[in-house]
């Protein structure tokens, strides 16, 4: 976990200091329009929906549970075909069972992915991100009662961030994301034999400055 962060850190600053460097390089006319394409640092604001799933055996019939994310992002253009974004975002997630049951769970989540460019602005997304658990209620509809389950998952949780988006010229970028949970959220006495991950797919849009 430690090794994770501080990876993440190390790659956030080594980001800085290229970027850095990128925007004070003198260029020539010819080359500026390039420099200011490939070569920046743009802010962006981002929202979407989740489609969620716990994923674990059950033993009962589940469905996936729709929540939002929303969160800011710093983007960095190395090259033409590099980039670099670290973010956090919140975004609400959990699960759905019979009888409308349902485990309903929020993170405060920092992406950290790299961004490969394809044509024009299709590009991908790829690298660690990860989740701190905030809030984690079981709601019962039969007695309308929401138990605190904070005790029953662990507080962090780390995931592989996968992504295909669009990027149109004007600043709005159309983003879909799938985070592969890594980590077994389950921090209940069955932990061992009952692992229990997140999966969760996004669809949403973002705006750069």
């Amino acid at each position: 976990m430690k090794k994770i962060i501080s990876t993440c850190a190390l790659l956030f600053i080594i980001a800085l200091i290229f970027s850095a460097h990128a925007q004070k390089r003198v260029t020539a006319p010819s080359d500026r329009s390039t420099t200011q394409e490939f070569r920046k640092v743009q802010f962006g604001l981002g929202l979407g929906l989740n489609a969620s799933t716990l994923i674990a055996d059950w033993g009962v019939d589940s469905y996936a549970c729709y929540g939002l994310n929303f969160g800011t992002y710093v983007k960095f253009r190395f090259t033409k075909i590099i980039g670099f974004q670290p973010g956090v975002q919140l975004s609400t997630q959990g699960i759905n069972f019979e009888e409308d049951v349902s485990i309903n769970l929020v993170y405060i989540q920092v992406p950290v992915v790299l961004k490969i460019y394809a044509v024009r602005g299709l590009n991908f997304d790829v690298g660690p991100q990860i989740g701190v658990l905030t809030y984690a209620k079981l709601y019962n509809p039969i007695d309308d009662t929401k138990e605190d389950w904070m005790d029953m998952f662990t507080p962090v949780d780390i995931a592989l961030r996968l992504g295909i988006n669009y990027e149109f010229n004007f600043g709005l970028c159309i983003t879909t994301h799938y985070n592969i949970g890594l980590t077994n959220v389950n921090d209940a006495d069955d932990r061992s034999e009952f692992p229990v991950n997140n999966g969760v797919f996004q669809l949403g849009v973002a705006y750069y400055f």
